[in-house]
């Protein structure tokens, strides 16, 4: 590492410099000395020699796979008209393409900034979630632009509704008092919301159905009702039997999904969802819903009001 590293950041790694090996020279003179003393005097030689071999062979074959992984025209500078690259160090080469190319634009700066709002793949493991954020952070601060806890979680909680999965968990996160909406306390409640999610896609997989989760407290979805057929002719509706009636919630749009039922993201239908169960099948609809999920995802589940007989 420390023939390509600069010597500050080797010494906090290493805790100690590194020390450039050198050729020991010829042989020195033993002449006069013992046996063990010549064979100390050699040994120690040996050593130097070896390790300057060593330093040599390294510093040769990580300037070849420079050279092989760079075009040639961003090396140029470097190259002697005889003797080429033969006595440029791997060091001076990424000195040379760190200085020359390795600034980071404002626009790079907008562009890794965005990518904490790109939709996650729920599938993955979570922790891949918070190393893809971990390292987005990293370059943003080595830019000199570091993105605080707070927008963190803004643009993070983008990608997330992105997901069409994560409605729930996302409603009780503004539920919470905004001096507990730490990134600590993000981090662990979309943990929780995660590892409840995995639990249902077991359940499910062990052939538990999916049920509503609305109350009599609470009225169900507005919906507007499928028209009859041919009533709409010559729309673009009627052109697509298999399309999404519009789906309205206080306001908001709603859609369903075969494998997640009626989720509160009018982009996630059963055609467009990217997180399908088995047997999954993108023409359902919520009024022609082909066997697929029942389950409500969107306002509160309220509690169930008791019976007389109960």
């Amino acid at each position: 590492m420390g023939t390509i590293m600069p010597a500050p950041a080797y010494a906090v790694i290493s805790g100690a410099a590194f020390d450039i090996p050198v050729h020991p020279g010829p042989l020195p003179n033993v002449a006069g000395l013992t046996g063990p003393q010549i064979t100390a005097v050699t040994r120690q030689y040996d050593t130097n020699l070896d390790e300057f071999t060593t330093f040599v062979s390294m510093q040769s074959d990580l300037r070849r796979q420079i050279l092989s992984a760079v075009d040639h025209v961003y090396l140029t500078a470097l190259k002697h008209p005889t003797i080429g690259y033969a006595n440029v160090s791997p060091r001076q080469f990424l000195d040379h393409l760190t200085t020359k190319y390795g600034g980071v634009t404002s626009t790079d700066m907008e562009a890794n900034r965005a990518k904490l709002a790109t939709q996650w793949n729920p599938d993955e493991p979570v922790e891949n979630l918070w190393e893809r954020i971990t390292e987005i952070r990293n370059v943003a601060t080595a830019g000199g632009d570091p993105i605080s806890d707070t927008a963190t979680i803004e643009l993070t909680l983008q990608g997330l509704a992105k997901c069409g999965v994560f409605d729930r968990a996302i409603q009780t996160w503004f539920d919470k008092p905004l001096a507990e909406r730490t990134w600590v306390a993000f981090q662990d409640h979309f943990e929780r919301a995660y590892e409840n999610r995995e639990r249902e896609k077991t359940a499910k997989a062990s052939g538990f159905a999916c049920v509503p989760t609305h109350s009599a407290n609470q009225p169900p979805p507005v919906v507007t009702p499928p028209t009859a057929p041919g009533a709409n002719a010559g729309t673009n509706e009627d052109a697509k039997p298999n399309a999404q009636r519009r789906l309205v919630y206080n306001d908001t749009p709603l859609s369903y999904c075969w494998t997640h039922g009626l989720v509160r993201n009018a982009s996630h239908t059963s055609a467009t969802c990217t997180n399908r169960a088995d047997g999954h099948d993108e023409t359902a609809t919520l009024f022609n819903r082909k066997g697929g999920c029942n389950e409500i995802r969107c306002g509160r589940s309220g509690k169930r009001p008791h019976s007389p007989n109960e």
